[in-house]
């Protein structure tokens, strides 16, 4: 993971299958992290059948970060359901996760620095203009993501 941060987000494009493999190992590692929690449920489902091609590297990851650091609360319960699949030359991402708006003062503090969003928004539009979806829905109990992305596939 350290090698692809510091290598291979800095190249234009990058394989999918790269930036899937990052994703797997970043819930990999946040599972280890927060799996043994009785009040979080999980889903991630990764279908890698026709993903080929290239992307601009870590526009998927900041929507999972996003899920964990906002989503899971050590009191409520809490979910995350990922789907991510190709078809026909371009990558869709699903996420939805849990809201917890009355966290304590301590828990939010700490959540209320990130600019993620705003980049992957900029980024796309800049790097894949008139070729992408990004639908975000938030209400009282849910966060919901849907990014298509028409890849470029060789």
């Amino acid at each position: 993971m350290m090698r692809f941060m510091l290598h291979e987000n800095q190249l234009p494009r990058i394989p999918l299958s790269r930036e899937i493999n990052y994703l797997r190992n970043y819930l990999d590692l946040q599972m280890l992290r927060f799996g043994a929690q009785a009040n979080l449920e999980t889903e991630f489902q990764i279908n890698e059948n026709q993903c080929a091609g290239e992307i601009a590297p870590m526009l998927l990851i900041p929507f999972v970060e996003n899920a964990f650091k906002h989503g899971i609360s050590s009191k409520e319960k809490s979910w995350i359901r990922l789907n991510l699949r190709c078809i026909a030359g371009s990558v869709h991402l699903d996420l939805v996760n849990s809201v917890h708006p009355d966290k304590p003062a301590s828990e939010q503090s700490r959540e209320e620095s990130g600019i993620g969003l705003e980049n992957v928004k900029s980024r796309l539009q800049l790097v894949y203009p008139d070729r992408h979806q990004l639908n975000i829905i938030a209400n009282d109990t849910d966060f919901f993501v849907h990014l298509s992305i028409q890849i470029n596939t060789k």
